[in-house]
């Protein structure tokens, strides 16, 4: 994702009245007024003329989840050795086996200095006193948004830490990435994962395995902890899956929609209980299971939407104009296919998601459209 969507983002959260993010739950929208309340804002959508307006569907109970206090963190144990942190905005996972640290992504976080932010502190606070002599730094995908600030922590832990040894791991797309940037937010890789995938051993009960899968990126990391004798099997895969909602941003900025979704459907072969998404919450298979019947529902939609625009929608939404010499829009090529077929083809779509899923997942009515302009584009040039 863009690091200025995010820190914007941030920003936005960091407004939020701390005396209203104490008191928000579930209690402010009990389930059966969500439910009368976002089944008449959908048929509203549905019903709706050109230059109509509706509400925004509430979020669905299940969604909500309380916002931090900017600068914070919680640092939840998963099983032994691994930590997942959470600041509100990102998720990440750390782990610890005696002198030996494994950090994976390193997010921008609001109120953070030069010197100091959120992730450092949660470093200190997992060490708790502690010496590391050997640390990994791990980067999921490139998107400085969520390894923008390595740099930051590689130099906290340089000075802290002098004699550990640093190992920071990246694609080679990755690498190329940080070595274009102009920002010099992030730390240059030292180990480089290839096409067939690396280890990491941090002892006998927990090992990391990192594979390219894609879907997101071009070489977006799957990094997979397997189950141990009772000890649950965690996924981290960034910036796919967001827990009870639809994803922002066209799905997430993806770039290749068979791709995204072939990925989810590897990943749910694996033996794993806890999804770390790099957003919002905490998911699982469920939240894999929802993603992919919602991407296929809109490619679906997509379908539908491409065959059912009709010669006398196009005449009325002013394709005519193009061959008009007295309209502005005359010769232009463009025209007819960005401003007219397209957009039609897009509310086609986005009517047929946001009936079924509008009150399933949260942010549907907010995001559908860019799903349908992703999914209509990937119908006509793929598939």
């Amino acid at each position: 994702m863009s690091k200025m969507i995010f820190v914007s983002f941030v920003i936005l959260l960091s407004l939020v009245p701390m005396s209203f993010a104490r008191s928000f739950s579930v209690d402010l929208l009990p389930t059966a007024h969500f439910s009368e309340e976002c089944k008449e804002t959908v048929q509203c959508i549905l019903k709706a003329k050109e230059n109509d307006t509706c509400p925004t569907i509430p979020v669905p109970p299940e969604a909500f989840s309380v916002p931090f206090e900017p600068g914070t963190f919680d640092l939840k144990l998963l099983r032994k050795g691994v930590w997942v942190y959470n600041d509100g905005t990102y998720n990440t996972l750390m782990l610890k086996v005696a002198g030996h640290l494994t950090l994976f992504d390193f997010p921008d976080a609001a109120l953070s200095t030069v010197t100091e932010s959120p992730i450092t502190n949660a470093i200190t606070t997992l060490l708790n006193g502690t010496v590391p002599n050997r640390i990994d730094m791990v980067y999921s995908h490139a998107h400085l948004d969520h390894i923008g600030s390595s740099g930051l922590v590689f130099t906290f832990l340089r000075e802290k830490y002098p004699k550990a040894k640093i190992f920071i791991w990246s694609t080679l797309e990755t690498y190329d990435v940080i070595q274009r940037s102009k920002s010099n937010r992030s730390v240059l890789p030292n180990v480089i994962i290839g096409k067939r995938g690396r280890t990491l051993r941090m002892s006998r009960f927990l090992k990391v395995r990192m594979d390219i899968v894609g879907g997101h990126t071009i070489s977006d990391l799957r990094i997979y902890i397997p189950p141990f004798k009772g000890e649950p099997g965690i996924v981290m895969y960034v910036d796919v899956v967001f827990p009870r909602y639809a994803p922002p941003f066209n799905f997430g900025l993806t770039e290749d929609l068979g791709r995204y979704v072939q990925a989810q459907k590897d990943i749910l072969k694996l033996d794993f209980e806890i999804l770390v998404p790099g957003h919002i919450a905490l998911g699982g298979k469920k939240d894999l299971r929802e993603n992919i019947e919602y991407t296929e529902d809109v490619v679906s939609a997509a379908r539908t939407g491409i065959t059912s625009v009709t010669p006398e929608q196009l005449q009325e939404a002013g394709i005519g104009k193009a061959s008009d010499p007295s309209a502005p829009e005359f010769r232009n090529v463009f025209f007819p296919f960005v401003s007219v077929l397209r957009p039609l083809e897009i509310e086609s779509c986005f009517r047929i998601v946001v009936e079924k899923w509008g009150c399933r997942l949260a942010a549907v009515d907010i995001n559908a459209r860019g799903h349908c302009f992703t999914a209509i584009n990937y119908v006509n040039l793929e598939l």
